[in-house]
C-alpha cells in the first residue's frame, strides 16, 4: 500500500510529466529516455546556484598584507608629521626674532630680558631703573614685542600705571594664549602655569598664566643672580638681562655670530610647570641641550624647573635656535660645550659662525 507522501510524489512527476509533453513533446521522450524527471517550473522549488566565498586562508593572507602596507607607511607618515611640526616651531621662532629686530630698529635696542627685582636679592640682580624699592615683577621680551607680532590687542589693554604682572588689572592679560610662542611637539603647553601665588586665572591656584616654548638667551653660565631672580644686564654675557637693554654695538661678536632666542621644554601635561611668556623667560646653555635638567633629557614632571632647565626640545636631535640677525638654525645636542658657549656670548671675541650650525 502506498504512503499519501508516495501518492503526492508520483501525482506531482505524472503532472510534471504531462506538463512537459504539452508544452515541449520531443523534451519529455528526451527525459524519459534520459531517465530523468523534468525539473519544475515553480522557481520556488528549483535549485539554487552554488555559492562562491573567501576560504579562511585567502583572508588571511589578505589582513597580513594590509598589516605589512600599514607597518610600512606609519613611519613614513609619523615622519611627515613631526617635519611638518618642525617647520611650524621653527617658523614661530623665526617671527619672534624678526619681531625684536623691528622692536631694535624703532628703538634704537633690544628689550630687557625681563624686569624683575626684589630687596634683598643682591647686586648682581640689581633694581630695575625708577623702582621705588619694592617687589617688581615687570614684562619679558616677550610681553613687550607683543603689538609686532599682532597681538597689540593684549597690549594695549596694559596699565602701564601699575606694571607688576602678578598683580590686576594686568595679571588677568597673562591668560592670554599666544600660539605663536608655542611649539606644536610640547604637549601640555597650552595650560595655565602656576606663576604667583598673588593670583589666579583659573578654578584651581596653580591656574596663573600662559606658557611658552622660546626663550631669550642671556648667560653661557647661569642666567640668575641668586638661583632664583634674572642677573641684571650687562653682568650677564648674552644679549639678554634684567632691567637693561642691549644693543646692536654691545654685540661685537656680531649677531650672525650670537644665540638670541632658544626653543624650551615645559614640564608636561598637568604638571603647570614651565616658561612664561609675561616674565622671567631666560635660559643659559651651561647645561647644553637636551640636558638632564630638562624632560627630554630625563628629568620627570615632579622634578623640573625653568630655572635649571636649558634649550630642549621634543624634536629628535637638537632644537632650534635664533640668531641675533633673526636667522634660525636646528643645533645638534651633540655641540661641543665650547662652541656653544662661544655662541651665547656676545663679547666674548670668539667668532664662530652661525650659518655653519
Amino acid at each position: 500500500m502506498k504512503t499519501p507522501y508516495q501518492t503526492t510524489s508520483a501525482a506531482w512527476t505524472r503532472r510534471l510529466n504531462g506538463a512537459a509533453r504539452t508544452s515541449c513533446p520531443g523534451c519529455a521522450k528526451h527525459w524519459r529516455d534520459a531517465g530523468a524527471t523534468p525539473a519544475s517550473p515553480n522557481p520556488r522549488i528549483s535549485e539554487s546556484p552554488p555559492l562562491h566565498g573567501f576560504t579562511l586562508v585567502e583572508l588571511l593572507v589578505v589582513i597580513t598584507i594590509i598589516g605589512i602596507l600599514i607597518a610600512l607607511l606609519l613611519p613614513a607618515v609619523q615622519a611627515a608629521r613631526e617635519a611638518a611640526r618642525r617647520t611650524q616651531c621653527s617658523n614661530n621662532l623665526k617671527q619672534a626674532a624678526l619681531a625684536l629686530m623691528n622692536y631694535e630698529s624703532f628703538n634704537g635696542a633690544f628689550p630687557p630680558g625681563t624686569s624683575t627685582w626684589v630687596p634683598g636679592s643682591g647686586d648682581d640682580c640689581g633694581k630695575y631703573p625708577g623702582n621705588a624699592g619694592t617687589d617688581f615683577a615687570g614684562p619679558s621680551w616677550s610681553a613687550v614685542i607683543l603689538p609686532y607680532i599682532e597681538k597689540a590687542s593684549i597690549w594695549d589693554n596694559v596699565d602701564f600705571s601699575s606694571k607688576d604682572s602678578r598683580l590686576a588689572p594686568n595679571f588677568p592679560l597673562t591668560a592670554n594664549l599666544v600660539t605663536a610662542y608655542l611649539c606644536p611637539c610640547d604637549n601640555g603647553n597650552d595650560e595655565l602655569g602656576s606663576y604667583t601665588s598673588l593670583g589666579k586665572n583659573g578654578p584651581t591656584d596653580e591656574d596663573d598664566s600662559r606658557l611658552t616654548n622660546y626663550a631669550g638667551v642671556s648667560d653661557s653660565i647661569d642666567w640668575t643672580c641668586d638661583g632664583t631672580w634674572a642677573k641684571l644686564y650687562p653682568k650677564v654675557n648674552g644679549m639678554f638681562g634684567n632691567g637693561n637693554t642691549c644693543r646692536i654695538a654691545d654685540v661685537s661678536d656680531g649677531l650672525s655670530h650670537t644665540l638670541m632666542l632658544a626653543e624650551v621644554t615645559c614640564g608636561g601635561p598637568g604638571s603647570r610647570k614651565g616658561f612664561f611668556w609675561i616674565a622671567q623667560n631666560l635660559v643659559d646653555t651651561h647645561d647644553g641641550i637636551n640636558s638632564v635638567y630638562t624632560l627630554p633629557g630625563g628629568c620627570d614632571s615632579a622634578s623640573y624647573c625653568f630655572r635649571t632647565n636649558g634649550p630642549s626640545s621634543w624634536h629628535p636631535g637638537g632644537c632650534h635656535f635664533a640668531l641675533g640677525d633673526s636667522s634660525v638654525h636646528f643645533v645638534s645636542d651633540s655641540i661641543d660645550a665650547a662652541v656653544l658657549a662661544a655662541l651665547t656670548t656676545r663679547a666674548g671675541g670668539e667668532i664662530i659662525d652661525g650659518g655653519e650650525l
